[in-house]
């Protein structure tokens, strides 16, 4: 089967996916109030760029916002297109948003996977300059180059209308030009008709490889049938793999989830044991409106103080250590105590397994941190607690 559909495919899921979380969660706010300000300050592990990327003017932002909502949701539907420069144009776009993201937020492996998802919209020609042998290759590459300005165009005229994006003097004013109901409606008939659209893209493409492995007028009859066995095989799991993947992608709206099979979802229930077919999105709201909440283990030898602070490696904690880049590596326990912040210690029983393993001065636990700057490297201590912190970016005039 053609390489590039099974995990081009994949990336309409993750896209769906951020249609409930970027779009119907959150699109009244992010548009119409202070949109990326409270992402780069919230994030869960900012990069050295996350605080300059805060104090970009909030007009900039909105516009930004706006790119990476139709660059998520929108463009992906482009990559069924069957024509080189639509392709390529989508993996640039996508490429760009990609490398913003790391630069502002560790998100571990999360924006390596997506790239390595995004190179099978190239071809041969784009990695070695294999030309095409056809005559008519140049007016064939001017109606690509046509039909794909005039996509991209009325995906722009698209945006300047539900956006109502204006031009005011030196700025680009953006704001939210459709209701709640009306998004949850284009929701619902999106996710229905990427599955179609992904359905007749995965069976043109397995038809297709089944013509050229039969037609294939230089084989023989062996290589004929191997190549047909050979070409079965792998669009049989890509079916398996398409089918499960659409109950995670049905499973973003109520109105879809009801229509997958149980059949289907013991399809995807056995595979997902494997963790080849899942759901990519991270967060279902924005967190940290007021700031950003902030666990501070501390720990002592009287109950009564002085109370010294376990310092992170990765994590916000003292103010004046710079937060590292660390994507692609994944900092678990880092990672996690964002999540413990947003919620109790009934929640999130390991923080006593934690607390615990503090008290006891576990040496696999203590390098997890930052021992360098350990209070308590030589001695635990008596006591440990933990202390809920809101941190807030300085502004740009104490940079």
């Amino acid at each position: 089967v053609n390489d590039r559909f099974p995990l081009t495919n994949k990336k309409i899921p993750i896209c769906a996916l951020f249609i409930e979380t970027d779009v119907l969660h959150r699109c009244q706010l992010r548009i119409v109030k202070k949109p990326l300000n409270y992402f780069f300050e919230t994030t869960v592990l900012p990069t050295p760029l996350s605080w300059y990327a805060h104090h970009i003017p909030t007009w900039i932002l909105r516009l930004t916002t706006v790119f990476a909502l139709v660059s998520e949701i929108v463009l992906p539907f482009l990559f069924f297109v069957p024509l080189r420069s639509v392709r390529i144009t989508g993996f640039v776009i996508q490429l760009f948003l990609q490398i913003a993201v790391y630069l502002t937020g560790n998100f571990n492996f999360l924006n390596l996977l997506i790239t390595t998802m995004l190179i099978t919209l190239l071809d041969d020609q784009f990695f070695f300059g294999k030309s095409r042998k056809h005559n008519d290759s140049t007016i064939l590459g001017i109606f690509s180059g046509l039909i794909n300005v005039l996509l991209h165009a009325a995906v722009i005229y698209g945006v300047v209308v539900f956006y109502n994006i204006k031009f005011t003097g030196t700025q680009i004013e953006a704001s939210v030009g459709f209701t709640k109901d009306q998004v949850n409606s284009i929701a619902r008939t999106g996710l229905l008709y990427s599955t179609y659209i992904g359905l007749f893209s995965l069976g043109f493409t397995v038809a297709r490889a089944i013509a050229n492995s039969l037609l294939d007028s230089n084989s023989r009859f062996i290589q004929k049938l191997l190549s047909f066995l050979y070409t079965i095989f792998f669009a049989a799991l890509a079916a398996t793999i398409f089918i499960a993947s659409t109950v995670p992608l049905a499973s973003l709206h109520t109105a879809t989830n009801t229509t997958i099979s149980p059949s289907i979802r013991t399809v995807y229930n056995r595979l997902s044991k494997l963790h080849i077919v899942n759901r990519y999105g991270l967060f279902d709201k924005i967190t940290g409106i007021n700031g950003r909440p902030e666990i501070i283990i501390e720990g002592s030898n009287n109950i009564e103080g002085p109370w010294l602070e376990y310092n992170f490696l990765y994590k916000p904690g003292n103010v004046n250590n710079s937060l590292p880049f660390v994507a692609p590596y994944s900092p678990r326990l880092d990672w996690q105590m964002w999540w413990s912040a947003q919620s109790t210690y009934s929640d999130e029983p390991w923080l006593l397994s934690l607390a615990h393993r503090l008290l006891s001065g576990n040496t696999e636990v203590l390098a997890l941190l930052d021992r360098n700057h350990c209070p308590f490297s030589e001695k635990p201590p008596k006591y440990v607690r933990g202390v809920l912190y809101t941190y807030k970016y300085t502004p740009w005039s104490q940079r």
